[in-house]
């Protein structure tokens, strides 16, 4: 929430996920009792993905973004869309990040982006990345194992 006091003073931001959506949602990522509210397409994880996007745009700062939602080819065209365009992944995530990179367009996934920040759960959110990118990415997210 302060990435625009950072990004005065940083070369370049950088969003570990994985943390974001730990300590932004308040759940413990590890306790199974809880780990199932640990929702990276949680609208509020969306809007602090935005705030941080609008920061580093602001001060021209570099922009990167680790973590499982940079490699998990289901979320891929919503984090292009809020305008992360340097991504983190596993070595072999690789060739999925690239394949799915390939077949979205920027300006679909931007409309989708703005689109998921008006949305009130997780489930809508999904529902909206299914609705808008099944078409190019649903025979490869079935392969992946992501939807069935």
């Amino acid at each position: 929430m302060m990435a625009d006091r950072f990004a005065q003073e940083c070369d370049f931001l950088s969003v570990g996920t994985n943390d974001l959506v730990q300590y932004g949602l308040a759940v413990d990522r590890s306790n199974p009792a809880v780990a199932y509210l640990a929702q990276a397409l949680d609208p509020a994880v969306l809007r602090m993905l935005d705030v941080v996007v609008r920061a580093s745009s602001a001060f021209g700062k570099r922009l990167s973004m680790c973590g499982d939602m940079a490699a998990d080819p289901f979320v891929i065209p919503l984090v292009v869309g809020l305008g992360y365009r340097e991504l983190s992944a596993p070595g072999t995530a690789l060739p999925l990040v690239r394949e799915v990179l390939s077949r979205i367009d920027s300006k679909d996934a931007r409309a989708l982006a703005l689109d998921a920040l008006e949305c009130a759960t997780a489930d809508e959110v999904r529902a909206l990345i299914v609705k808008r990118f099944a078409g190019q990415l649903g025979e490869l997210w079935r392969e992946a194992g992501v939807i069935a």
